[in-house]
């Protein structure tokens, strides 16, 4: 049901519209509860992540930029000019990697119950039951 619900993007009490036992409505709403904790600590962490790789790439090319004036004219500031602008090139692809081999095999396993969810790594905003 979590991937069902996932897919439609709706909560899985939201696939329920016959009314049953108390018993199994509770079941339905911890399971949607459960899910619905386990996805906003994942985006948590994952936006975390991201913060944390965004400062440290800004902070390592401002550093790599400094480095330009204790380099000595010619090949040598060329090439770490073509370095400098090579790395801000590459940023993207490279958070993308990271998250695809490292970041989210983790939280896949910390937070089971999101594991194949399609919105796993986006942050979602509640929307008032009107």
């Amino acid at each position: 049901m979590n991937l069902v619900a996932g897919a439609l993007g709706v909560g899985i009490k939201d696939l329920y519209d016959v009314e049953k036992s108390s018993d199994y409505e509770e079941k339905i709403a911890s399971a949607d509860q459960k899910l619905q904790y386990q996805l906003g600590m994942r985006h948590n962490e994952y936006k975390n992540f991201k913060q944390l790789y965004g400062t440290c790439y800004i902070i390592l090319m401002l550093l790599w930029g400094a480095l330009f004036g204790l380099v000595p004219g010619g090949v040598a500031r060329w090439v770490m000019g073509v370095l400098w602008v090579g790395g801000w090139m590459i940023m993207g692809p490279l958070q993308k990697y990271i998250v695809l081999k490292k970041v989210s095999p983790k939280l896949d396993a910390k937070y089971p119950m999101t594991a194949n969810r399609l919105d796993k790594n986006e942050i979602h905003k509640k929307e008032n039951d009107d």
